[in-house]
């Protein structure tokens, strides 16, 4: 499959993993961070980071012409025994975040449960802003590591991110 940003997406058989082709520049920056990027992950091993687990570059030589391919090789987070019923791309942002249309009939979060493939944006989570319930002490936990992820990206160089949601809705598996 393919990203907005044009990068393609290949799964491993079983799930667990993802390739995924990056730019030369994502590249390069995913290389000048990785000594930071490990030492995060030792520091916060529950980090919401993606986890990543090798960067590559292959080059192709036809007739003394080379051509590169970059791409990541990461854990993919919905790898799970419960299905993602639902996901949400999160940015932080509201310009051009937004699948359903403001007309959509939609209105209950409950008629988006299993319908949709691909994932919402922040104007959809917004449209449902009760759709998300911790409890007190895993909501701080959350804030925390999501405020340490930050702190990381910021101190990187990094201010393009997107926070990737899964909701798993126990009552839709025997419906």
């Amino acid at each position: 499959s393919t990203g907005s940003s044009g990068s393609l997406f290949y799964y491993t058989r079983d799930g667990k993993f993802i390739l995924k082709t990056i730019s030369r520049e994502e590249y390069h920056t995913i290389k000048n961070i990785l000594p930071a990027y490990y030492k995060h992950l030792m520091v916060y091993p529950n980090t919401l980071l993606p986890k990543y687990l090798g960067c590559y570059k292959l080059i192709k030589k036809v007739k003394k012409k080379m051509t590169f391919v970059y791409f990541i090789i990461m854990m993919n987070i919905f790898a799970t025994t419960n299905e993602i019923h639902l996901s949400f791309d999160i940015k932080g942002s509201k310009i051009g975040r937004q699948v359903l249309k403001n007309d959509s009939p939609i209105n209950n979060i409950n008629e988006l449960y299993g319908k949709y493939s691909y994932a919402f944006k922040d104007l959809d989570l917004e449209r449902f802003n009760k759709l998300f319930y911790f409890k007190k002490s895993y909501r701080n936990t959350i804030l925390n590591q999501l405020q340490q992820d930050s702190i990381f990206l910021k101190e990187c160089g990094l201010n393009d991110y997107s926070l990737l949601v899964g909701i798993h809705k126990p009552s839709l598996v025997n419906n």
